[in-house]
This record gives structure tokens, C-alpha cells and sequence, in this order.
């Protein structure tokens, strides 16, 4: 169970921004992220320290999907 809550309309985020947080999302509602390698990072102190996601984690991976439905 994730324990942070993160207001994402608090300012302006770039669209690169808004589409991380809403797959990032997806992947805490669907339950994506429990069986993601890096959700032990990502929850705790230090994944407030990536500047990006990692490539390989299940939300960036719908991100890129989605993105490419899009076109």
C-alpha cells in the first residue's frame, strides 16, 4: 500500500510531466506497481531522487504505449 499522496495539479507540468503522473497512476490503481522490480525505491525516500522513471518500470512502459496509440 502505497502512503505518499502527490497533488498533481498544485502548478503547471509540462506535458511530458502530466503524461509520468498519470501512468504512474494507472500503475497504482491497476496494482501495476506491485509487482514492478523497482517499487521498493520508488516508495521510499530515495525515488524522490530519479529525474526520470526507469525505462523498464511498468508505468514509463504504459507511458510509451499509450503515447504511441496516440499517433
Amino acid at each position: 500500500m502505497m502512503n505518499k499522496h502527490v497533488v498533481m495539479f498544485d502548478k503547471a507540468y509540462s506535458p511530458e510531466e502530466t503524461a509520468e503522473g498519470l501512468a504512474v497512476h494507472w500503475a497504482a490503481i491497476t496494482g501495476a506497481c506491485s509487482s514492478c522490480k523497482h517499487y521498493g525505491i520508488c516508495t521510499s525516500d530515495l525515488g524522490q531522487l530519479w529525474k526520470t522513471m526507469p525505462h523498464d518500470a511498468p508505468c514509463m512502459v504504459y507511458m510509451r504505449e499509450s503515447e504511441e496509440r496516440m499517433k
